[in-house]
């Protein structure tokens, strides 16, 4: 393990404060840290200056914010063109994003505009005791067996975390950090996407491991059509189907 590591966690609040995903990973760079680096959190959006706030106290020891309009909702190519000059501007070491479908599409993307290696939907992280190099624990073959994976010299080394792996930390309602402005002259490459109105589902689905109910259903359901009957039981119990 190196002095002085910049390590970078992407901070997804969509489905804040619910989804506590961003705040179990930003628990896991402070552990991976050790006091001996710095974490660093990225959040992109409008408005969202409480939520920096939020971050810093659950152990983000500074938050990058991009805050415009234009990043109010998801876009695809505007936060993967921000995401990517912060990283090429800044150069951290690790960089970890929760393993959600919006942080698993971004990471995808990413990794591949920087060139670098990108460990899916890790369990573990740890510094290996011999060579001191950074490994990662995935499920591998249908979740049979545990891959162990390193990664080559080209920074940073990118992993999604799998929810519930780690724990976040307890909140420090003055906990020490700072929030940095950052101003990206990105209007120019908006590209030909555009946001005309968006629509959330009445039912949010949730983690398995979080729903109070799960209905599930086998071969006895028969068809297709039974399971949707299985859907509705779980929607009207406040529940999911598992």
């Amino acid at each position: 393990m190196e002095d002085n590591l910049e390590i970078w966690v992407f901070c997804d609040y969509r489905h804040h404060p619910h989804d506590r995903l961003t705040f179990q990973v930003i628990g896991l760079a402070r552990h991976l840290s050790a006091e001996r680096g710095r974490v660093t959190g990225v959040l992109l959006g409008h408005g969202v200056d409480g939520i920096a706030r939020e971050y810093i106290s659950h152990g983000a020891q500074r938050v990058l914010l991009v805050d415009d309009p234009e990043l109010a909702r998801y876009r695809t190519d505007l936060y993967t063109a921000i995401t990517c000059d912060l990283v090429q501007a800044h150069r951290p070491d690790i960089f970890l994003l929760g393993a959600t479908q919006f942080g698993k599409e971004l990471a995808a993307r990413v990794s591949k505009r920087l060139g670098v290696g990108l460990c899916a939907e890790c369990i573990f992280l740890e510094w290996e005791r011999e060579g001191g190099r950074l490994i990662a624990s995935s499920s591998a073959f249908g979740g049979d067996y545990l891959a162990r994976i390193a990664w080559s010299e080209h920074r940073p080394s990118m992993a999604t975390v799998s929810p519930g792996s780690f724990r976040e930390r307890s909140p420090e309602e003055n906990g020490l950090g700072e929030i940095v402005r950052v101003e990206k002259g990105f209007r120019n490459r908006a590209g030909d996407i555009r946001i005309i109105s968006s629509v959330r589902e009445t039912h949010q689905s949730s983690k398995l491991e979080k729903a109070r109910v799960v209905v599930a259903g086998g071969r006895g359901m028969r068809s297709s059509e039974g399971f949707h009957h299985i859907r509705e039981l779980a929607l009207l119990l406040g529940g999911e189907v598992g």
